[in-house]
């Protein structure tokens, strides 16, 4: 079907300023890229990442993609105390400046406002165009307190045209320190590739969990939590297998824990695995476990939706948002006992969930095609009124 989205003849210019996947990290950010790729068709789209690091030296380095272009601004990291900050900053700004003055964008839309939102401001006051933000950040609240980047951070919010977070327990909590009004534009799953898992496939003896995520010295994703909870599942249900998704600083703490419960049969830390190779582990899976501490939105689970697998999640954040009694369990977070009871309830009655209602949420509210039409509606609506 040909769909036009109400788009013009002239294809609008959107600059997104946002950390992106990378060769190395493919994994990191991929939502963000769902976006892009979401646009690409519709709008002339360009990112704009910045890497600083010491085994860079300054530049601009063009990656072209299928239908888009990634302009990443290296900084050579300058370790001198509070000076240091102040030279990456004009380094960046200079090279953001000069990109932008070349790129001639319509739009500027930064993600993440600790993502050099006031640098961007900056330049589209200079430049005289529309400047948008959207939160993803679980620690927002933690940067806008930061000495050197909370004002920045702070003014870029309280000046950008319009400002959206990815759910709205992220929106709350924005609006503690920006009065103001904020949309919510939640994040997006590309149905084409999370596919439901072939028909036909029987179910095997073992139960087969998942969960993805980042293994942070915080423990933001609640692992420590899930471990201590499916020790005591061992008991109710031996025969299970959960596969951890990701990698991180705690592995070893994990690795340690996963012995003390003697879960070592049952329990695998896979490492980090490319996005566009997730929806295989979701097919091999029979249950999605969120055990998360705080989850601003929580694209993962509409991921595994996608897959028509059922969730259990903790009430996170963005977990409320978007589990259903048809499509999974919420449990209270911070408490290993709430996850092991839901893990119990849920795996009692596995079969009586739906994959194709529990997918079609997926399509209806979260999927490429919603956000194309959304977001050409936003971008348009606003560069047209200009």
């Amino acid at each position: 079907m040909n769909r036009s989205y109400g788009v013009s003849l002239i294809r609008k210019k959107v600059v997104l300023i946002a950390p992106f996947p990378t060769s190395d990290k493919p994994a990191s950010y991929s939502y963000v890229k769902t976006r892009v790729e979401a646009l690409k068709d519709t709008h002339d789209i360009s990112v704009i990442q910045v890497n600083i690091s010491d085994r860079v030296q300054n530049g601009i380095t063009r990656l072209d993609e299928d239908g888009y272009a990634v302009y990443r601004i290296d900084v050579k990291y300058w370790n001198v105390r509070h000076i240091g900050f102040f030279y990456h900053q004009l380094k960046i700004k200079k090279a953001m400046l000069e990109l932008l003055l070349q790129l001639k964008p319509d739009l500027i839309h930064v993600h993440f406002s600790q993502y050099y939102s006031w640098i961007a401001l900056e330049i589209s006051k200079k430049m005289k165009i529309q400047l948008y933000i959207t939160e993803h950040a679980s620690h927002f609240e933690q940067s806008t307190r930061r000495f050197w980047v909370g004002p920045r951070i702070r003014k870029a919010l309280h000046e950008a045209d319009r400002l959206f977070a990815v759910s709205d327990s992220l929106r709350r909590t924005m609006q503690k320190c920006v009065s103001r009004e904020i949309e919510v534009k939640p994040n997006i799953v590309n149905t084409a590739i999370f596919t439901l898992k072939p028909e036909h496939v029987p179910r095997e003896p073992i139960i087969k969990l998942i969960t993805v995520g980042s293994l942070d010295h915080g423990d933001k994703k609640g692992y420590e939590l899930l471990l201590r909870a499916l020790g005591e599942l061992r008991n109710d249900y031996p025969h299970f297998r959960l596969l951890i998704v990701g990698e991180g600083p705690n592995r070893g703490k994990l690795e340690k824990m996963i012995g003390s419960y003697h879960l070592s049969d049952n329990v695998r830390l896979t490492g980090s695995i490319p996005n566009d190779q997730l929806a295989g582990y979701y097919h091999d899976a029979d249950l999605y476990v969120s055990s998360s501490r705080i989850e601003t939105f929580g694209v993962v689970l509409i991921e595994a939706m996608s897959c028509g697998l059922p969730v259990l999640a903790t009430k996170s954040g963005g977990p409320e948002t978007l589990i259903r009694t048809e499509s999974g369990l919420l449990v209270e977070k911070e408490s290993w006992q709430s996850l092991y009871e839901g893990l119990k309830v849920m795996l009692g009655r596995l079969d009586s969930y739906k994959p194709e209602t529990i997918r079609q949420h997926v399509v209806d509210f979260y999927s490429v095609e919603v956000y194309k039409s959304t977001m050409t509606r936003v971008y348009d609506g606003l560069l047209a009124s200009r």
